[in-house]
């Protein structure tokens, strides 16, 4: 699926100010807390709020950073900063680029707590967190599937609300709505859900957090579904991503909306029964009433009440204890990588699978290959799958590749090859495909490797008796990329050794390419800085985020993709 884009980079954390006289002095200042809101209205127009609570130990405090959101900000609102004692000063935001922002107050904020909140305008559609998908067992489906950003101080609490364009009746859900909402009613808790719910949430959304169904006021006596997420005692540079499903018929959408919705499949059955969660964990009866009280007077103490934003989340609750762990599955595999996605998983350079796609197509009868030294090919009128659709594209009029085209071209490869695999066991994936083409696939020999070439004249009937062996989707799948394998083998085996004409940064793998400045508009420059990732990092990596990213597709990517990265960075 598409969704998610943005992805890993980290907030450098120490900067220094220049005080009276000219002394350098480091800020020392911490995050408290965080409060976001986030309202999906009908055309796919989305407002996020995030207020964050920061305890200036020595200062004063002028700005923080604001990086990589999973929404990407059209344009930001409002930004100002309470102190304690009442006074509101205005925030300027400002742009560094594309995807980070510095927030600046003016004057200096002093030492104590203080509150500063900011709003930005976007599209979640548009990004594809919110698209639609397709379950056996459900139907047809719209996924959510979203993130916070990443903040490098612990926090005491993360709360979110998420407003959705589904009418309900008031401020208060009641018990009956709760059950249509939910699948279960307020007393069972999430796991006696059942999957005719109108939402339903991912299992780990449920383990990790705290969660609540409310309704909005938005005006005219009109009230919106709002799903409130919690979490308490959040780890520095911890995701939150909140994943969950919900019946399309329930949505109040533009159709101009609808028709730009992007097709997700989670690749995982997330709507399997056995898989999925149904519904939220909530404290009930007295202990739920003591707990929401308690987390009231907690949220007053810590968290300001100066915000005129009505959106700020109200309320919070007692939170179990976080399960942070990887998302990738052992033994998963992913079984529908294109050919040449295999190509760079095994470790094949950028100008060899390129050299793949041009002779595969070229049999074809895809485009006509009048040299592949240096490459040069003019596309013909025929039907193409849609990766070979978008390669074509890379090629400019006399037939030569456009290196700037090809890289998009392979960015957009990597985005959609991290997506099939984020929550797959890669080396198990990598053993799936070795074992596919190959009768010896644990040889360490390339040169001893025995291609498994059925039919090679491409008999279709031949070709079924050859691979009988094979289970039918393995047949399937080979047969339909029937003229990549044997180019695959000849690169993969070392016995074609063409540069093809391409500038000799293509002369790289997968996971060099995603370092150099060819990646990502030149996004990825820093030193060991790997991972697929749709957005910039000019700011030093983070030791866990690397680590997260560095296998290219671990799932941990995913979620840091998702979450559009590390912000914070007091100054």
């Amino acid at each position: 699926m598409s969704k998610y884009q943005s992805f890993l980079c980290a907030a450098v954390t120490g900067l220094t100010l220049i005080g009276t006289g000219g002394t350098a002095l480091a800020v020392d200042a911490d995050i408290e807390a965080v409060e976001v809101t986030v309202v999906v209205e009908s055309s796919g127009r989305t407002t996020v709020i995030d207020r964050v609570a920061w305890n200036v130990k020595q200062g004063p405090m002028t700005a923080f950073k604001f990086e990589n959101p999973a929404i990407s900000p059209e344009s930001f609102g409002d930004a100002f900063v309470d102190l304690a004692s009442g006074t509101r000063t205005p925030l300027k935001v400002q742009e560094l680029d594309a995807s980070h922002w510095k927030l600046i107050a003016d004057p200096k904020v002093p030492e104590g707590t203080s509150y500063w909140t900011f709003s930005y305008v976007g599209n979640i559609i548009s990004t594809g967190h919110f698209g639609k998908t397709e379950s056996d067992a459900q139907g047809q489906l719209y996924y959510f599937d979203w993130a916070p950003v990443q903040w490098d101080s612990d926090l005491k609490y993360r709360d979110v609300k998420i407003v959705l364009p589904v009418p309900v009746n008031g401020k208060e859900i009641s018990d009956e709505e709760f059950k249509k909402i939910a699948g279960y009613s307020r007393t069972d808790g999430w796991s006696s859900g059942n999957s005719n719910a109108l939402i339903l949430t991912e299992k780990k959304l449920n383990e990790n957090n705290k969660i609540d169904y409310i309704g909005t006021d938005v005006g005219n006596n009109q009230y919106l579904l709002t799903m409130h997420v919690f979490q308490e005692n959040v780890e520095p540079m911890a995701s939150q991503r909140i994943q969950f499903y919900i019946r399309p018929d329930a949505v109040k959408l533009d159709e101009a909306a609808k028709g730009q919705m992007k097709s997700g499949d989670f690749s995982d059955k997330p709507l399997d029964s056995t898989g999925l969660g149904v519904g939220v964990l909530l404290l009930s009866g007295a202990a739920g009433a003591a707990a929401i009280k308690r987390g009231r007077k907690r949220r007053k103490e810590s968290m300001a009440a100066t915000s005129d934003c009505k959106d700020i989340a109200k309320e919070i609750w007692e939170a179990p204890e976080l399960q942070v762990g990887s998302f990738q599955e052992e033994g998963k595999i992913a079984t529908d990588l294109h050919p040449i996605e295999v190509g760079l998983l095994v470790g094949m350079e950028i100008s060899q699978v390129v050299g793949i796609m041009v002779q595969a197509m070229a049999e074809q009868n895809k485009l006509v290959l009048k040299s592949l030294e240096p490459i040069t090919a003019f596309p013909l009128s025929a039907p193409m799958d849609e990766m070979e659709s978008k390669f074509i594209e890379i090629f400019d009029e006399t037939g030569h590749i456009d290196p700037d085209k090809l890289s998009s071209f392979l960015e957009g490869v990597l985005s959609e090859m991290q997506e099939k695999t984020w929550s797959c066991d890669l080396d198990a994936t990598r053993k799936y495909y070795m074992g596919l083409l190959y009768e010896n696939p644990e040889e360490t020999d390339r040169e001893k490797l025995r291609f498994k070439e059925y039919a090679p004249t491409f008999d279709e009937s031949q070709f079924q008796t050859e691979a009988a062996s094979l289970s039918e989707y393995d047949r399937s799948y080979y047969w339909r990329n029937r003229y990549y394998w044997r180019h695959y083998n000849d690169y993969y085996l070392n016995r074609v050794h063409y540069n093809h004409g391409l500038p000799e940064k293509f002369d790289i793998g997968y996971v060099d390419f995603l370092k150099s400045a060819s990646c990502f508009s030149g996004c990825f420059t820093q030193p060991d800085l790997s991972g697929v990732c749709h957005s910039a990092c000019h700011s030093a990596c983070h030791d866990a985020c690397h680590s997260a990213c560095h296998s290219a597709c671990h799932s941990a990517c995913h979620d840091a993709c998702h979450s559009a990265c590390v912000s914070g960075g007091a100054e």
